[in-house]
């Protein structure tokens, strides 16, 4: 199942954070130290650009980066199994094309 939102802060379950905790998330940030701190999100898992101005964020992936967030490599794995499940659904979908009829 594969659930898309573009605003998680306002769905019960991901409204803990907030939309500049996103972000920072999201591209990283620099602390109070000046030093910089890296993104912890992925894109094209966690999220990804809709257009040039809106981001999109998968919430199935965000929900199992934050339940594994001390073990990344059972989310890591859970993000493997989404991505196979993907790809699965994609190679049993039919061609929507018509078929040439003379």
């Amino acid at each position: 199942m594969m659930r898309i939102s573009r605003k998680p802060w306002t769905i019960p379950g991901f409204d803990i954070y907030s939309q500049q905790s996103y972000k920072k998330l999201r591209l990283g940030f620099y602390n109070h130290k000046g030093e910089f701190v890296p993104p912890e999100l992925t894109q094209g898992w966690e999220w990804d650009y809709y257009n040039s101005r809106v981001c999109v964020y998968n919430l199935d992936l965000l929900e199992s980066f934050f339940k594994n967030r001390q073990n990344p490599e059972r989310h890591v794995e859970n993000v493997r199994a989404y991505l196979a499940d993907q790809q699965r659904s994609k190679r049993g979908r039919k061609p929507s094309s018509p078929t040439n009829v003379a």
